[in-house]
């Protein structure tokens, strides 16, 4: 393999609320992993419980729904102190940690961003670039390793919501969740807010937190990878194109043939970049898209209230975004980036024609919003950078 791998220190920077999720049974479930008394939250460290109650008496108060009732008067010895918990689903998503009980954000997480982000801005041709970003041999994101991210800052609590679509007659219109069924005479989604329907803390990286990390680019294009990947492979093709003789036939190999020299275009046009540089800058492009999607989107469905302070908020990373030059770049990654994001938001042209399901209902997707007493996040942006930010950029 040639090329040397070039190795770059990285900030981050928090723009709106960050939540990388753990193992689903990690989640703090209310009652069992965490109770509210007296406008307080605790979580239960059920070592000290069991020292300090009897089994059976735990067992039956469990099983009654009366823990907080058992343990009240002795919370200050088996529980620790919350941030306060907002949320109505009787969960808390908790932030992955490392094994001494640190959150932090995976290099893996970081390099899956970058990957969903680089594919659609060299997915030129729709399967130009499938075997670009395909398995282990053949990804060129084997030579693009981040390390994981330490942050500043400890997690806090967010709470959050999901805004919907919902019918209104014969209209679509945005609106909020309250329940996962209509409870009365309120249907499961309408266009007003409300702070205690279907809300669902997640511990986050608030916005202004800051963080680092190393990430390693192999400076130049690896011979025996190129090889691999595009060169065998076309000539194989083109032998088989000699030894057919049907028309229809030789044009299928000729189209994979086009398809594989797309990648190897692309491919060589990222190593004719400064490679820093140009994942920079192709990220850029392509997250700005997505921020503008959702500004139509929003601005399209803006009837629910609180709408605009979502808009204000994706106005605020578009104008950041602007002023980035090669040396930045805005990622979004994780829980509540949704399916645009977390899919590189190349499958459709915007957000709101998305298609149709056989019943008539919009292929729309829901967003998980972060809200505070006043204001509205969307979540999931960060900005990483080649330099230090400024005290000013703080």
């Amino acid at each position: 393999m040639s090329g040397i791998n070039t190795n770059h220190t990285i900030y981050l920077k928090v723009l709106t609320p960050l939540h990388i999720g753990g193992a689903q049974e990690k989640h703090l479930q209310d009652g069992v992993d965490f109770l509210v008394l007296n406008d307080q939250t605790w979580r239960l460290n059920w070592e000290k419980v069991y020292q300090n109650f009897d089994v059976d008496k735990i067992a039956a108060a469990i099983i009654s729904k009366k823990l907080g009732q058992l343990l009240k008067n002795e919370i200050n010895l088996v529980g620790d102190k919350m941030d306060e918990v907002y949320g109505t689903t009787g969960e808390v998503k908790t932030f992955i940690r490392d094994g001494l009980g640190k959150a932090y954000i995976p290099g893996s997480s970081i390099k899956g961003a970058m990957k969903n982000w680089l594919y659609s801005a060299y997915d030129t041709n729709p399967r130009g670039t499938k075997n670009l970003f395909g398995s282990f041999d053949t990804d060129l994101f084997r030579f693009i390793k981040p390390s994981d991210c330490y942050m500043n800052e400890e997690v806090l609590m967010y709470p959050t919501k999901t805004f919907n679509l919902h019918k209104n007659g014969k209209n679509w219109e945005g609106g909020w969740k309250h329940s996962f069924w209509p409870q009365g005479n309120r249907p499961s989604t309408d266009k007003d807010f409300n702070s205690k329907g279907f809300v669902t803390d997640y511990e986050c990286f608030e916005i202004g937190d800051l963080g680092s990390f190393s990430l390693s680019i192999n400076s130049e294009l690896p011979d025996d990878f190129k090889r691999k990947l595009f060169d065998n492979e076309i000539q194989k093709l083109e032998q088989k194109v000699l030894k057919t003789y049907k028309d229809y036939d030789k044009k299928k190999l000729q189209n994979q043939i086009e398809t594989i020299n797309n990648g190897k275009e692309s491919l060589t046009r990222f190593y004719n970049e400064i490679p820093l540089n140009g994942l920079f800058n192709n990220i850029n492009s392509q997250v700005q898209k997505h921020i503008e999607r959702e500004l139509e989107f929003f601005n399209k469905y803006k009837e629910a209230e609180g709408t605009q302070e979502i808009i204000d908020s994706f106005e605020s990373l578009k104008q950041t975004i602007i002023g980035l030059d090669g040396n930045q770049c805005i990622l979004r990654l994780s829980a509540g980036s949704g399916f645009h994001g977390m899919t590189g938001d190349y499958q459709f042209a915007d957000h709101i024609n998305t298609g149709f399901w056989y019943n008539g209902k919009i292929k729309y997707k829901s967003r998980k919003i972060a809200f505070t007493s006043n204001a509205m996040f969307p979540m999931g942006f960060v900005l990483i950078s080649n330099n230090p930010f400024s005290m000013a950029q703080n």
